[in-house]
């Protein structure tokens, strides 16, 4: 379980949250690509990159990441 920190505002906080969630999306789509090198399931990678491209559009947008 690892902190984020404290910061003065929701805003900022869940920003935060939205950086480190597109982080460990990354993380994972590198860790998928090295363990299943010879077996990727393309539906796997698509869904983890479509994840990760709400996340960037809503911070873009300034908008809270209300489902992924």
């Amino acid at each position: 379980h690892k902190t984020l920190g404290r910061f003065s505002s929701a805003f900022l906080a869940h920003r935060a949250w939205q950086e480190a969630k597109i982080g460990v999306i990354d993380f994972v789509i590198e860790s998928y690509k090295v363990d299943y090198e010879s077996d990727l399931d393309q539906e796997v990678l698509h869904a983890l990159i479509h994840k990760k491209t709400i996340l960037m559009d809503d911070i873009e947008n300034k908008r809270e990441t209300i489902k992924l």
